[in-house]
Formats: structure tokens, sequence, C-alpha cells
């Protein structure tokens, strides 16, 4: 089973992606892929807030940034054990800007991506995905900002009809989409 889990900023949509890997796994291993490179002290702070939500949950924790396919080489009998990707967002910022502005494509970005995704969701037996909905605020930003909200507008586009599930998070509230 695959689904992705959107929400805005402090939404719940961690909480609940955990919920829900909790209840997919049943009993079984379930893994917290952590994409997010902490930058500065309020990047740090998030790290540890999602640490604390995690806390006696029994999740094993992998950290990778970019390269995710790599996470079925890091886990012990994948095919019985459910995956949170935390998250999208943060995942394709780390592949976008590692590379010159020149090369930042969205076709190949968000291709590179989703065949990292089927990677891994072809040896894991669940895989929950966690992003941004970022397409509700302001509209005036740089180019390279303008580029990464196309990005992941495209990436959310091209994984939700390969989802099982699709779920949105306001206030806490989980809002089934499909």
């Amino acid at each position: 089973m695959m689904m992705m889990v959107l929400g805005g900023a402090a939404s719940g949509k961690s909480e609940y992606a955990e919920k829900m890997a909790l209840e997919m796994a049943g009993g079984d291993a379930h893994y917290y892929l952590a994409t997010m490179q902490p930058y500065g002290e309020s990047g740090a702070f998030r790290v540890r807030r999602h640490r604390k939500l995690r806390e006696g949950k029994g999740f094993v924790t992998m950290e990778l940034t970019q390269d995710i396919a790599k996470a079925a080489d890091l886990a012990e009998q994948p095919e019985y054990a459910t995956i949170l990707l935390e998250d999208l967002s943060n995942l394709l910022a780390n592949e976008m800007f590692s590379l010159p502005p020149e090369q930042q494509k969205t076709e190949q970005l968000c291709s590179k991506i989703i065949a990292d995704i089927a990677c891994v969701k072809s040896k894991f037996k669940n895989l929950i995905l966690v992003s941004n909905n970022i397409f509700e605020d302001g509209d005036s930003y740089d180019p390279s900002t303008i580029a990464y909200r196309n990005a992941l507008g495209k990436l959310h586009v091209l994984l939700a009809p390969l989802c099982d599930r699709v779920t949105e998070v306001v206030v806490g509230i989980p809002k089934e989409i499909k």
C-alpha cells in the first residue's frame, strides 16, 4: 500500500502519518525515513520535535537526504515493513538545490524522485509519503522558489495516481482525497 499525506506547516500531518504507519505495520517493523537537512536552530528544533513525537513508538530512523532508493538496503526484511518518508518537500529541495541552477530541471528531478520512490515501494510492504501543501500562501517569489514550487506541485500530481490513498490534514483533521 502506498499513501500520501499532505498538509500545511504544523497541520498535524506528521502525527497523522505516524498513526497510519503504526496501524499499517500492525506490529511489524516500521521505519522513519528522515530527509531533512537541519540548517540552523529552527531546523534543529524541528528535528528534536519530530524525534519527540516518535519517541516510544518503535520507529527505526533512517536519515537519507537524497537518493532514497538506498533505504531498502538499510532495512531488515523490508518486504514485511512499513516505511514513512518525511518528507517529499525536503527531499525535493535537497535533490534540486544540490545541482547547479542550469541542471535544476523539473522533469528530470520528478523522474528521479519517482523512480527512487518506486524502488522503495517495490521493497517495502507499505510506504507513506508526507509532503507540504505550500500552494495556499503568497504569490510573489524569486525564480528559484517558483521553480521549486512548480516541481513540488508536479511531483504531487504525478504521485497521487500511484497512491492507494491520498489524505490532506487540515487543522489536525484528516480529509480523504483518494
